[in-house]
């Protein structure tokens, strides 16, 4: 096939037929751009169903995010302390604003198929 003079015209502006290597570096950052994007739009496709998973949860309300032995799920200002013997998560009770520091979040929000006694979540920077 004989080369048109817009073909010719495209490769001379372009140069890409002189650098092959160029063309491979913009294929392999195309790669990348896909990959994050994918990654993005599965993100997106999960909040906008209306369960977000227990991290991104924790990083909305800037706090700790647990479920309980019983299914409940609840928010801490602080990090928790497990009792494996009754299957909750507590704060020390002798802090000043303990009734404050903790509230409950219904279950039917949130995307949790986990072991109950792994779901402590820690918003982005709180594990430092």
């Amino acid at each position: 096939m004989e080369k048109t003079e817009m073909m010719k015209k495209y490769e001379e502006t372009t140069y890409l037929d002189n650098d092959p290597q160029a063309l491979i570096q913009i294929i392999e950052y195309l790669k990348e751009c896909i990959q994050e994007y994918k990654a993005k739009a599965t993100a997106y496709d999960r909040l906008m169903s209306g369960k977000p998973t227990l991290k991104e949860l924790a990083n909305i309300l800037g706090r700790a995010v647990v479920v309980d032995a019983s299914g409940n799920i609840e928010s801490f200002a602080g990090e928790p302390i497990i009792d494996l013997r009754y299957g909750f998560w507590y704060l020390n009770e002798d802090d000043e604003d303990y009734e404050d520091d903790r509230f409950l979040i219904p279950r039917d929000i949130v995307d949790f198929t986990g072991d109950w006694k792994d779901s402590l979540t820690l918003p982005d920077g709180w594990e430092d």
